[in-house]
């Protein structure tokens, strides 16, 4: 690392990450609390000082055992989808590591497990394009259920006169306009 000062370590580098993450630009606010809490989680199981070169494919079987059983503040367990996005959390935060030269290339003990748990697999809800058009073309067609055809000063004409108190009821305006 040229005499450079780095962060090996994977509570500082997993900081590192995020924050570079963030000025990339390219994850919303969302992504980015979803993986820091992630890694806050990988944090706590593997702890703070844990060299990156130092975590094995069976310690990250480890964790994932350790979400498995892991409960929130709501007292629900972690889901298969939901400790695959940690996982990808921390896979992603290796390919970082890699680039800045910590670990080697190619290392990353998320990436070489076989097995990686899944969120369950459905069909996706969306609609066929030609049943779109029918629906499109079906609402082009409706006459309008209510509404104004007033424009903008002739609102306003009608806000004034009710104010001023010109109608006795909602009724009366609507019929004189």
């Amino acid at each position: 690392h040229d005499g450079r000062a780095v962060e090996t370590q994977l509570g500082a580098f997993a900081r590192l990450h995020l924050i570079a993450k963030k000025r990339a630009g390219k994850v919303s606010d969302e992504w980015l609390a979803l993986a820091e809490l992630s890694l806050n989680r990988a944090i706590a199981y593997f702890g703070t000082e844990r060299e990156l070169d130092t975590l094995r494919v069976s310690d990250i079987r480890g964790w994932i055992t350790w979400l498995e059983t892991f409960t929130t503040p709501r007292e629900r367990r972690l889901g298969a989808g939901t400790i695959r996005h940690h996982l990808n959390a921390l896979s992603n935060l290796y390919r970082r590591a890699q680039e800045a030269e910590i670990v080697l290339p190619g290392y990353n003990p998320v990436a070489a497990l076989m097995e990686k748990p899944a969120g369950p697999r459905r069909e996706a809800r969306w609609i066929e394009i030609h049943d779109a058009a029918l629906i499109l073309e079906a609402a082009r067609q409706l006459q309008p259920l209510g509404g104004t055809t007033l424009d903008a000063e002739a609102i306003e004409r009608l806000r004034s006169e009710w104010e001023a108190g010109q109608f006795r009821s909602k009724r009366a305006a609507g019929r004189a306009y």
